[in-house]
């Protein structure tokens, strides 16, 4: 059985609250020498606010890393520009997903190696054009045949799932969003205030070369999704497990 584990962080009044006499204690060598590059403040607190998360899932799910410091773990990007975890110079085995969106970050791992990705977006109206730009034909049809209470709601939800599984692709933007396809069979849950994960679907545009299954929730007017790279949906759903921030 697959067990993803998954955090949502809301920073504290002093976040960042790192200054270059402290943060030694958190960052790795590669982290710090990272974070010194950055010039704009917003790139600056995504970064630390994802590591912070990251960090302290991996903790609250591995037990081997629960005592050792901070600096020790690593939160690293490969080419492609996914994140992986260092623990003293090792990679860690598995897989890893990071999202930010204003003082939250919202994070994934899983000890298989299966791509994971996951997403973290702001409930807000969008245009015409964006809908025109990102989505299908048949998404747009969907997404307008909403009540205008909850068109807002599905157009994020459906943005963050396809931002969801290009980061399990490992293409992020590179890619054409039009070429994800996303459906949500349980229409009548899109609601404001959903505290479990709902079920949605996926499949490659125009032919359904691959479908998989991926899950949203609300939360403060705010939507996460979590899609697994799954080829069969035969294979038995993963556990979603919840650490505590």
């Amino acid at each position: 059985m697959t067990f993803i584990y998954w955090m949502l962080y809301t920073a504290g009044a002093d976040s960042p609250g790192f200054s270059p006499s402290n943060g030694k204690d958190f960052f790795s060598a590669v982290e710090w020498e990272h974070l010194a590059r950055m010039r704009f403040a917003l790139r600056r607190n995504s970064f630390v606010l994802g590591r912070k998360a990251t960090k302290g899932l991996l903790q609250g799910c591995c037990s081997e890393l629960k005592e050792i410091p901070k600096n020790r773990i690593s939160i690293e990007n490969d080419a492609s520009g996914a994140p992986y975890a260092r623990v003293d110079g090792k990679r860690l085995p598995g897989r890893l997903s990071i999202s930010h969106s204003g003082v939250r970050a919202f994070c994934a791992y899983t000890e298989d190696n299966i791509g994971i990705g996951v997403d973290l977006e702001e409930i807000q109206p969008r245009s015409k054009s964006f809908l025109l730009d990102y989505f299908t034909p048949a998404e747009i049809a969907e997404a307008e045949s909403q009540p205008l209470e909850r068109q807002a709601l599905w157009i994020t939800a459906a943005w963050s799932a396809k931002e969801a599984v290009l980061k399990a692709l490992q293409t992020g933007l590179r890619v054409d969003t039009r070429q994800v396809a996303i459906s949500f069979p349980e229409t009548d849950k899109l609601a404001k205030d959903t505290p479990a994960w709902i079920p949605f679907l996926v499949n490659k545009a125009p032919e359904p070369a691959y479908q998989w299954q991926g899950w949203w929730r609300v939360d403060e007017q705010q939507v996460l999704t979590l899609v697994q790279a799954r080829m069969d949906l035969l294979e038995s759903p993963p556990v979603l497990k919840e650490i505590p921030a």
